[in-house]
């Protein structure tokens, strides 16, 4: 997906070749550092883990770029990096140029590459830490302005330790996997793009993590981050006894168990007959000093109502 579609080639009626492939109107990686200058650093492990990914897919299909740089990383009009020119491609088991002609960039190529070696997928790996050391310096890592002789850049290449990025504001983890990917022996770079993509995604997600905490920090103090203090044991007084908690005085109190049985008290006896269901007689108290009344208070409404009428006199 990191790829510019090429979409058809062929020779004119005049006899150049042409090619037409997908536009990417956002130009290029180098134009952009040119006019902005270095790229953030969470933005070019973001474009290494792309064209890490291009250059995986490449190499399954056995073909190795030997080109990389920042002007052949084209920006679509969305902001989407993708690798482009793949003129100077090697195809495994198709024709190969003479081992002495160094087809890649100069600033970008590989050790063994400049040797005069067969470049092989680590060599495009070299090119790629390259690149985005570019990105992130402005310049490539080797190149110094106002010389007029590659002698010296090519020695720099061969011998000379990658400058460091650490003044540059960049995570010491981003830094570790981009000197480790320009390693002077391709043994001891990534041994393929998907470890190299996997190596900076890591990178990356380290740095945000400390980019995040130095920024809580800042904001809210480092006594807030900060674990509660323990507290120390303090020690007596010389000459000062301390008294000592016996743990058998502070063990809590067992009570024997409840004796098994009926707990009846020595002595005693129940009545016969039933202890359960037995009903209880409850008396009313009457009143008393009420006279004739308490028989009229005990009845019920309907015979209070019927008492009250009046009833015809017989004489």
């Amino acid at each position: 997906p990191h790829v510019v579609t090429v979409y058809r080639t062929g020779m004119t009626d005049s006899g150049q070749p042409f090619i037409v492939m997908e536009l990417m109107g956002g130009g290029s990686m180098r134009d952009r550092v040119r006019a902005d200058g270095p790229v953030p650093w969470e933005e070019a492990a973001s474009v290494g883990m792309d064209i890490a990914s291009a250059l995986d897919e490449a190499h399954r299909a056995g073909i190795r770029h030997r080109d990389i740089k920042p002007g052949n990383l084209l920006v679509s009009s969305h902001g989407v990096v993708k690798l482009a020119d793949f003129g100077i491609a090697l195809i495994s088991g198709g024709p190969e140029t003479q081992s002495s002609v160094v087809t890649a960039s100069l600033a970008h190529a590989a050790p063994e590459v400049l040797a005069g070696q067969r470049p092989d997928e680590r060599s495009d790996i070299y090119s790629l830490g390259s690149t985005l050391y570019e990105l992130l310096r402005g310049h490539p890592a080797f190149v110094r302005d106002g010389e007029e002789s590659i002698v010296p850049l090519l020695a720099r290449i061969a011998r000379d330790d990658v400058p460091s990025l650490a003044g540059a504001g960049v995570p010491p983890a981003l830094c570790e996997i981009i000197e480790q990917a320009m390693a002077k022996d391709p043994a001891n770079r990534p041994q393929s793009a998907v470890e190299l993509r996997d190596a900076l995604r890591r990178a990356r997600t380290a740095g945000i993590a400390a980019q995040n905490t130095a920024q809580r920090t800042t904001l809210l103090g480092p006594d807030v981050l900060a674990p509660p203090p323990v507290p120390l044991p303090i020690a007596p007084p010389a000459g000062v006894r301390t008294a000592t908690r016996d743990p058998a005085a502070s063990a809590p109190t067992r009570y024997p168990p409840a004796p098994a049985g009926p707990t009846t008290p020595p002595g005693f006896e129940e009545p016969p007959g039933p202890r359960r269901g037995r009903r209880t007689n409850i008396l009313a108290p009457v009143p008393i000093g009420l006279g004739g009344a308490a028989p009229a208070l005990l009845r019920s409404p309907a015979a209070r109502q019927t008492a009250g009428r009046s009833r015809p006199c017989s004489f």
